[in-house]
């Protein structure tokens, strides 16, 4: 039998390596709910709330981005939000460009010569930012490359009339992917303002739900997906004059 003294000493430097690895994980530790997950939130960025966007009942409504505008698959799949607004809207088309695992370049190569609609709603960065960092061995795509590719895509959708909501990275559900994401947010922001698109940062309305993400803290629940589709047709109003 090995000696008490040994049996303790490899138990408290098992607690100590346990506790050590706790200590790093912890900002990566997911706000699950027993539905799913809620998100952290972030210091909104401040824009002037803007009047609903007029739109024709047979405007054609472009959303592009990642898995946050495609939908998720599996036991959490559900109704993908833009399919939600269009039920909404009543009458304007949405059409879902959304592929996941897309970055802003990636999204701009695919689209480029796709038929543009009377509304362009924009959603990246979550892998740009490669927001689930070293669990998932992703690297974030410089700051300055984002910027410029999400301009490209904001560009050609306003050089053919369309109208732009450029939405803000949607908040996660860990303060380490929050962090990986704040400056991406920024820059998103920073390019609606400079290409003359209208900016939207969703928080308020995922805030107001107990469980807006899956319980992979990244991606929409149902919950989450209907929230966000009500925000969005919040911020537009269909007219026989749009």
């Amino acid at each position: 039998m090995r000696p008490r003294a040994v049996i303790v000493r490899n138990a408290l430097l098992a607690s100590a390596v346990l506790g050590l690895v706790a200590v790093l994980l912890w900002p990566e530790r997911i706000r699950w709910t027993g539905a799913g997950a809620a998100i952290v939130a972030h210091d909104l960025l401040p824009d002037p709330v803007p009047e609903p966007l007029a739109i024709a009942p047979t405007a054609t409504i472009i959303a592009e981005g990642d898995s946050l505008i495609a939908g998720s698959r599996g036991k959490d799949a559900g109704l993908p939000w833009p399919a939600r607004l269009e039920r909404k809207l009543g009458g304007p088309k949405v059409v879902n460009r959304g592929r996941g695992g897309a970055t802003a370049s990636e999204g701009e190569a695919r689209w480029r010569d796709a038929a543009c609609g009377d509304v362009a709603i924009i959603l990246y960065g979550a892998n740009d930012a490669g927001v689930r960092g070293w669990i998932r061995g992703v690297k974030a795509v410089p700051l300055a490359s984002y910027r410029q590719a999400l301009g490209r895509i904001v560009a050609r959708q306003r050089a053919c009339g369309a109208a732009v909501i450029v939405l803000a990275p949607l908040p996660p559900g860990s303060t380490a992917m929050e962090g990986r994401l704040a400056p991406y947010r920024a820059a998103t922001r920073a390019v609606a303002r400079e290409q003359g698109a209208l900016f939207l940062d969703p928080q308020p309305a995922l805030a107001s739900c107990a469980a807006p993400l899956q319980r992979d803290g990244l991606h929409l629940s149902d919950e989450g997906r209907a929230a966000l589709a009500a925000f969005v047709a919040a911020r537009l109003r269909v007219s026989p004059e749009g």
